[in-house]
């Protein structure tokens, strides 16, 4: 009899494990796969913590330093793991440094930011895309190449984002000479792109279709 007790007893205090451990690991998957976060509070960790010198205040991303990381992040647990754990230059940041609480109002935070107009609703690129301005005249084809390099390293700054300033008529106050001099050598918080990543021809190229908007 005692030794039936027995064996009954320790049957329930091994479900009791089982179901606390349970319990646990339901807990900690529902924390790192949907996690509630403060936005404002993330955007503030987020600046805290120096994220935003790499990935940009918006999480656009810098071609110079860290990659685009919104809108869309990854999912949580991923984030979590990489910020654990990170791959190349970036720094890890322990529980110590980024609590997790901290760490899931920043998710939240990229996770906020929208989605910005697709290329092909913004009239000025669309307008090249057809070829047409406006007028009937063809684009010259250093035009439609400065475009294309707009397209793939400037539209998010300049026109999606709003992080850099707006460039419609920019020829009613500067020159090609200096929209030239300006993206070679350009001012915080813009990248310098040349001449790691654009050549002569395609500064030249942009900075004459920078001049068409």
């Amino acid at each position: 009899m005692k030794q039936l007790f027995a064996v009954a007893s320790v049957a329930a205090v091994a479900l009791l494990v089982d179901a606390f451990a349970g319990a646990q690991g339901a807990g900690a998957q529902s924390a790192g796969s949907s996690p509630v976060g403060n936005v404002a509070a993330g955007k503030a960790a987020f600046m805290k913590a120096g994220c935003y010198e790499c990935h940009g205040s918006l999480g656009q991303g810098n071609l110079s330093a860290g990659p685009a990381i919104a809108p869309h992040p990854i999912p949580f647990d991923g984030f979590l793991g990489y910020i654990r754990a990170p791959r190349g230059e970036m720094p890890p940041f322990d529980e110590h440094e980024l609590p997790l609480d901290e760490a899931q109002n920043i998710w939240a935070y990229l996770q906020s930011i929208p989605s910005g107009p697709a290329p092909g609703t913004i009239a000025a690129l669309r307008a090249i895309d057809t070829g047409n301005a406006g007028t009937a005249a063809p684009v010259a084809p250093e035009i439609a190449r400065g475009h294309e390099i707009f397209s793939t390293y400037c539209v998010k700054c300049h026109v999606s984002a709003r992080i850099g300033p707006p460039l419609a008529n920019v020829k009613a106050h500067e020159t090609l000479a200096v929209t030239i001099a300006q993206i070679k050598n350009p001012a915080p918080p813009m990248p310098k792109l040349f001449p790691a990543t654009l050549s002569e021809q395609d500064v030249n190229d942009v900075a004459a279709y920078v001049q068409t908007l």
